[in-house]
């Protein structure tokens, strides 16, 4: 990550590293930084991540994509294209599933 892009997130003080999290909540808070990331960088994590984990079994890039997923759907989606799974058009269609709300602005 380029340090300006490190600098953007540090200094927003809506970032995801503020909001609380639960003592077993692991998903909340990398989905609340996943949306603050614009489309492009998304895509350049997705291809980051799909990179480091190509020679990893299926089964685990698939336990992987699934953690991803409950932190949010597209970002889990994002990451099994970049795999190459094939995602079934239900879970496409994941603007209808429940999502962690993001913290409230002070």
């Amino acid at each position: 990550m380029s340090p300006s892009i490190a600098l953007k997130f540090a200094f927003q003080p809506t970032t995801a590293a503020a909001a609380p999290v639960g003592e077993n909540d692991v998903f909340s808070q990398p989905g609340h930084l996943f949306r603050l990331m614009t489309a492009d960088l998304q895509k350049r994590l997705f291809g980051n991540i799909a990179r480091l984990m190509a020679g990893l079994p299926r089964e685990v890039q698939l336990r992987q994509i699934c953690d991803i997923f409950r932190a949010d759907p597209s970002y889990g989606i994002g990451l099994a294209n970049a795999l190459g799974f094939s995602v079934p058009r239900a879970l496409t269609q994941h603007r209808t599933l429940p999502r962690t709300p993001a913290p409230a602005s002070a």
